[in-house]
């Protein structure tokens, strides 16, 4: 008899221990995402040792997706904010080890070869479109001049004009490394200067190149460049001035000051202020100095 008792002891003391294993939550499987909206996200705490001021991965499919901080732990539920990379419903929360209010940093380390891979991808996107890390940009620019040229004749007299002229490129942004790039344009430009009754009116086709160096990568990026064009007048005149036949293609060498100004990740506005000169020859010198506004895009 006793010993029938101790098995019927011992079955039921097996039956209630199955019981309780399949009916009590392990601890790795208590701690889940119940809500996310923005940053905020509801935990469903239950037996796990949820604390307040730690922080926690976010376990999507078994891979760590983001790091959560708890900010205060009730009634079997903990509120919390993400600190980086993502949360979703029904995702798992496992302890990082770390306190919410230490410098180390592990939360910004946690997904760093993930960050990384966004970041390049970014970057090969366009996203810095006003650095020198972006993809090829191209865009349209249009510019207004100051014009100047001197005139000195054979008998010694000289005659100073002044003038305005309009401009409309095309134009690229190529970027070669580092913080280095090429600002290649194309399109026309009049030059047209007055003094009394002498004139010089010209329109040029003109093809220029400019190595630029940038001072950022987004937003707001100021640069410098440097470089040359060539200027091929397709209509000319010229009043008391010039010798219209003497007029021929000519170089022109730039120094500029420009700024690129990101819109989104693919566009960026331009402007630059710069100054041309032609290389002057024994009776005339010429100049100009223009302010150039864009837009971009990328390629």
């Amino acid at each position: 008899m006793h010993l029938k008792n101790d098995i019927l002891a011992a079955g039921s003391t097996a039956l209630f221990l199955l019981v309780s294993l399949l009916l009590v939550p392990t601890a790795a499987e208590a701690a889940r995402v119940t809500k996310v909206k923005d940053k905020q996200i509801l935990i469903e705490v239950e037996s796990s040792d949820i604390r307040e001021g730690e922080k926690y991965f976010i376990i999507i499919d078994g891979k760590k997706k983001g790091v959560v901080l708890v900010n205060k732990v009730k009634n079997g539920k903990a509120l919390g904010n993400l600190t980086k990379g993502k949360a979703e419903v029904d995702a798992a929360v496992e302890p990082t080890g770390s306190s919410g209010k230490s410098a180390d940093g592990s939360d910004e380390d946690i997904l760093k070869k993930k960050s990384k891979r966004k970041k390049s991808a970014s970057e090969d996107s366009g996203s810095s479109s006003s650095g020198s890390g972006h993809t090829t940009i191209v865009g349209v620019i249009a510019g207004y001049a100051m014009n100047s040229q001197n005139v000195t004749f054979s008998n010694g007299s000289s005659l100073a004009m002044t003038g305005s002229g309009y401009s409309v490129k095309g134009f690229g942004d190529i970027p070669l490394f580092g913080s280095l790039g090429l600002l290649a344009r194309t399109g026309i430009e009049q030059f047209n200067v007055a003094s009394g009754t002498s004139t010089t009116s010209i329109m040029y086709a003109t093809a220029d190149a400019l190595l630029r160096y940038s001072f950022g990568e987004t937003g707001f990026v100021p640069w410098l460049a440097g470089g040359m064009g060539i200027h091929f007048p397709v209509a000319k005149s010229s009043t008391n001035a010039l010798d219209v036949s003497g007029i021929s293609s000519s170089t022109v060498f730039f120094g500029t000051l420009g700024f690129t100004w990101s819109m989104s990740e693919t566009s960026y506005l331009l402007g630059m202020f710069e100054y041309g000169m032609l290389p002057p020859s024994n009776s005339v010198t010429t100049s100009l100095m223009t302010a150039r506004f864009g837009y971009g895009w990328n390629w």
